[in-house]
């Protein structure tokens, strides 16, 4: 290995630029079933200061798959084991061909044949992020020739929620070209996790009964062509786009037609594309698509126009977490009984009480440690009105929170209500009506995982309303809010307070990246929305029996920087 490093350096400055073609198959698996397929071939600039640009030319995929995964940065997916470094979401691999690799891996001969080494690899250790696997070694050039790698650690993207991380498995193929250089010639890789949920998401859902389907991904890579300093390559550095996409060409059609035939789909392979071009559930609705996202954001591709849009995946503001949580806040699908609005639960007027005090405790990246009280009173003034207090502090971000409600209920039969609200805090970015802040908190202080992204919210709420027949509740509401960023405070857990000596510390926290991940950043500004919601069998019908209907609508005229209606 030692030989392999140093002829490295000889030959790797002749690699500094190229253009090759590239072939991509991505299978994408919910469980042991194929949920989709998606092909491209594109051709790829490299330059080494500069790095990758990509070409897009031609693309198949599956009937299911949405507008937004159809067109798909292939390279993102891409590495090449021979490198120095391989970046994976946000953590640096040294490679095996590493000038540090022998101080850092352990390398054992396990065999010798047909003019190949046979070698295997492990990190000295695993406080750092590195590989475990085997490589192939050709002996007359002292060549790496194949290397299937894994890393030594799950790994976690960013805005991706994993059960336990993403495990990966790498696999390349080199061969030699014109000028002495070692280049890629076939890749493979395999990526698995439990998408959408966390530990202690998974561990509910199962109880439940409705495990999260394990996502698999497999993708293969044909590179043929290669031309060196080719000047292509810096016309193709003169755009900012790491993706372009040409107009359709059926002449590319058919080049992908004819790669195809020379790397056909196996026969299962084929089954599959074949039975989803017909019934199918949309791939954007299922939870596996997002090992098809994961590089979704950070591509900046120019879509042409020919291409349709797919309104289940289409990108705006009426899918943004953010947005969702208007109706989630304060009408009955909550994030967090904490959060909860006073005013929503005196529809059905309760036995008499004079109010309950309810503390507030829980810890996340952002907010750090969260505590205050809320109290609740109800059937006041004539058991018709109900007041809502809360308060408090979060010491990550240094804010005070606090929240102020009433609701007042109408008529001889207390059918009609009208409420006033007001709050200033914390707001995760999506629903869980079963995972709450507080249960969030257990995984974040064993340095598991944080579950929510966060933003801050301050919110006036105005809303009149009917009980009708069933006991079922119409609502007609006003919301005026700001939103703003928050950023990431604290990296605290409890293996941070445990001796790197001590029991606990090496059963449970030993070989983990102990860093939470950043809290991402929302579009900030001033929303102002009606809601109408229509709530069939009451705000608390039992389990498995509620159905709800609601729409909601914002527009720039009335104040607000979103304009949407759904």
């Amino acid at each position: 290995m030692r030989e392999v490093i140093r002829r490295k350096r000889a030959w790797a400055p002749l690699a500094h630029r190229y253009r090759v073609e590239a072939h991509t198959r991505q299978v994408l698996y919910s469980n042991q079933y194929i949920a989709a397929i998606r092909e491209s071939l594109v051709e790829l600039y490299r330059d080494r200061d500069k790095g990758l640009r990509e070409q897009l030319k031609a693309k198949k995929h599956t009937a299911n798959v949405s507008a937004s995964m159809q067109v798909f940065a292939a390279a993102k997916y891409l590495f090449n084991l021979y490198d120095d470094e391989i970046a994976l979401h946000g953590q640096i691999f040294l490679g095996p061909t590493h000038p540090q690799a022998l101080a850092h891996y352990s390398f054992q001969l396990v065999g010798h044949k047909d003019g190949h080494y046979f070698i295997s690899m492990q990190p000295k250790t695993n406080a750092s992020a590195g590989w475990t696997g085997a490589l192939v070694v050709q002996d007359s050039e002292y060549a790496l020739v194949e290397a299937q790698l894994w890393p030594n650690r799950r790994l976690h993207p960013v805005g991706c929620a994993t059960e336990n991380g993403l495990g990966y498995r790498l696999k390349q193929h080199f061969a030699r070209f014109a000028p002495g250089a070692w280049l890629p010639v076939e890749t493979e890789y395999e990526i698995e996790g439990r998408v959408g949920t966390t530990t202690g998401g998974e561990r509910i859902r199962r109880l439940r009964g409705a495990p999260t389907p394990q996502a698999r991904l497999r993708g293969w890579t044909r590179f043929r062509g290669y031309e060196f300093d080719a000047p292509s390559v810096d016309y193709a550095f003169n755009v900012r786009q790491t993706l372009l996409v040409e107009p359709h060409s059926p002449t590319w059609d058919k080049f992908l037609d004819k790669r195809r035939a020379e790397w056909p789909l196996t026969r299962r392979q084929a089954q599959a594309f074949a039975d989803l071009q017909q019934g199918f559930k949309p791939l954007a609705e299922q939870a596996v698509a997002a090992l098809y996202r994961l590089h979704e954001q950070r591509v900046g591709e120019e879509v042409s126009a020919v291409i349709g849009e797919d309104p289940l995946a289409r990108k705006s503001l009426v899918n943004d977490a953010l947005l969702r949580d208007v109706v989630a806040g304060a009408t009955g699908v909550h994030l967090d009984t904490s959060l909860t609005f006073f005013g929503q639960h005196v529809v059905e007027i309760p036995a008499a009480v004079r109010g309950k005090l309810t503390p507030e405790l829980w810890t996340n990246r952002v907010d750090a440690l969260h505590f205050g009280a809320r109290w609740r009173g109800t059937n006041l003034l004539g058991q018709r009105t109900g007041i809502y207090f809360k308060g408090g502090y979060n010491t990550g971000h240094g804010r005070f929170f606090a929240g102020v409600g009433s609701k007042r209920i109408w008529g001889a039969d207390g059918r009609s209500f009208t409420g006033l609200y007001y709050q200033r805090g914390t707001v995760p970015r999506y629903p869980s009506s079963l995972y709450t802040l507080a249960d969030n908190s257990y995984p974040f202080l064993l340095s598991l995982d944080d579950y929510f992204d966060f933003y801050w919210r301050t919110r006036w709420r105005a809303e009149v309303g009917q009980r009708l027949a069933q006991h079922s509740v119409l609502t007609l509401a006003f919301n005026r809010e700001r939103h703003s960023s928050l950023r990431k405070e604290t990296d605290f857990s409890f293996c941070r307070t445990q001796s790197k000596d001590s029991y606990v510390y090496k059963h449970l926290c030993a070989g983990r990246d102990l860093t939470y991940r950043d809290n991402p950043p929302i579009r900030a500004g001033r929303m102002t929305s009606l809601e109408l919601v229509l709530d069939l069998g009451g705000l608390y019908p039992k389990a498995w029996h509620r159905t709800r209907l609601a729409a909601e609508y914002s527009d720039e005229w009335m104040g607000s920087f979103a304009r949407f209606a759904r």
